[in-house]
């Protein structure tokens, strides 16, 4: 940790969130934005976006693959593709394509 310079606080300012901030962050994070990904672009703390996400009863995570992303991960297992391809063609880790096709 850097040393605190002289009239410098050893806490870190917290950023306000407007509400439009909020909505487009839950928008984002909806559409398929990580916490990160809209860390990296608001500059906004991912702590402070997860309250944001949690308090409009949003479960944080990654969820597990949809009805139609699993008829797709077996797809393309048809079309022989392997787990690690089928995972990043679908943006899923390999183990939980894995999971689905067992």
């Amino acid at each position: 940790m850097a040393p605190v310079r002289e009239g410098q606080s050893s806490f870190r300012q917290l950023k306000s969130v407007s509400p439009s901030l909020v909505e487009r962050l839950v928008a984002e994070y909806r559409a398929g934005d990580s916490v990160y990904e809209l860390q990296q672009r608001h500059g906004v703390h991912r702590n402070t976006i997860a309250k944001h996400l949690r308090d409009h009863g949003l479960q944080l995570g990654r969820q597990p693959l949809s009805t139609a992303e699993v008829h797709r991960a077996h797809e393309l297992h048809a079309e022989g593709l392997s787990l690690n391809a089928i995972g990043r063609k679908m943006g899923r880790d390999p183990k939980t394509v894995k999971a689905v096709l067992g």
